[in-house]
């Protein structure tokens, strides 16, 4: 699987909540191994999770040793409250 096939598909966590969707990765430059997704936070998810954006949307990674299943959506192993400890917010640059 490469970065173009993830790019754009939607995350949803272990009750079917849609998180929001794949921006980006993170990889280990020794391995090529994808270590973190960065995703486009939807907005009451990024607001659930105490962030504040007046504009653009909310980033943030997340490991992916919380990917169950990558098909036409990403499923997670996580739902929404083990997600406020797991995601980190993801400032470019």
């Amino acid at each position: 699987m490469n970065f173009k096939s993830l790019r754009g598909k939607k995350v949803i966590d272990s009750e079917a909540r849609v998180i929001g969707e794949v921006k980006d990765v993170l990889f280990n430059p020794s391995t090529w191994e994808i270590t973190d997704l960065i995703l486009r936070i939807e907005k009451d998810v990024g607001k659930e999770l105490g962030w504040r954006k007046i504009v653009g949307s909310f980033k943030a990674t997340l490991k992916t040793s919380f990917v169950k299943t990558v098909g036409d959506v990403i499923y997670l192993t996580i739902n929404m409250d083990e997600l406020k400890g797991a995601m980190r917010k993801y400032q470019e640059g």
